[in-house]
């Protein structure tokens, strides 16, 4: 029981490590940003959890304190929804940055989705056709019968090895360090999605397991210290595509505010 209940707290203590730097601190940024340059544009003034008007020259201290609470409670309280919203998200906001949706692949990012896959059949091409060739002749080899002539194709299969080999020494020759998948279907138009499917990909040519299925049965047997290397990894990445958001988002609406200005 001890060691359930240290185990909950610590998966506790890392989630909200993450909500804390992932989450909350991009969306804290966001909301003052907000607070002090495009609500005072908006509204006329920075936005309150109860709608409290600011303070004329000459108020009470006690007001100006009321109102002073009352932003600060908004500034903090708003973060923090945002913050759950953003790590709710996470998966698609992954997803929207590896252009691994059709409407990315096919007209936003049509250019790179091209280009990366005329690379990756350049490189991988002549190699996805051998190790396809490689597959149909060891399948053959298991269908055969018992007493049946193996020669011709077992030559076959040292030939398609030997034409393997030389395809993979072509490649490291030409790209030693590995960019693009090999899979013409897990090619991205951006270099974070062919990252992502690399990882996908090599446990499965290694392997030929997949990576995301068996990571849960894999996880217990890695390295503590590896596994928070990781955690650490993907906390600061997801922290860097939030704030990218984010900041884009931020962009969008300064631009409209101030063309709605200089329009006015």
């Amino acid at each position: 029981m001890d060691t359930l209940t240290e185990k909950l707290g610590d998966i506790l203590e890392k989630l909200g490590q993450a909500f804390l730097i992932a989450g909350y601190l991009p969306a804290a940024l966001f909301v003052l940003a907000h607070q002090l340059f495009l609500f005072p544009r908006w509204l006329g003034s920075s936005l309150s959890l109860f709608q409290l008007p600011a303070p004329e020259e000459g108020a009470e201290a006690a007001w100006r304190w009321v109102y002073l609470v009352d932003q600060g409670v908004t500034t903090l309280l708003l973060p923090v929804l945002l913050g759950i919203l953003l790590m709710a998200l996470n998966t698609l906001i992954i997803r929207f940055y590896e252009g691994a949706f059709g409407w990315q692949r096919r007209f936003l990012l049509a250019f790179w989705q091209r280009r990366n896959e005329r690379r990756a059949e350049a490189l991988y091409g002549e190699l996805v056709k051998l190790k396809e060739a490689y597959t149909g002749v060891l399948s053959e080899l298991a269908a055969l019968p018992e007493g049946a002539d193996r020669g011709p194709l077992e030559q076959k299969r040292a030939s398609l090895a030997l034409e393997i080999q030389r395809a993979h020494e072509e490649i490291e020759r030409k790209a030693p360090r590995q960019q693009l998948p090999r899979r013409p279907s897990m090619v991205r138009p951006t270099g974070l999605g062919n990252a992502f499917a690399l990882i996908e990909e090599y446990p499965y040519e290694r392997y030929g397991m997949d990576g995301m299925l068996f990571w849960p049965r894999l996880r217990p047997l890695v390295d503590e210290a590896q596994a928070t290397a990781l955690v650490n990894t993907k906390m600061v990445l997801d922290l860097l595509l939030n704030l990218s958001l984010l900041a884009g988002l931020f962009g969008v609406e300064a631009l409209v505010v101030g063309v709605r200005g200089g329009m006015d």
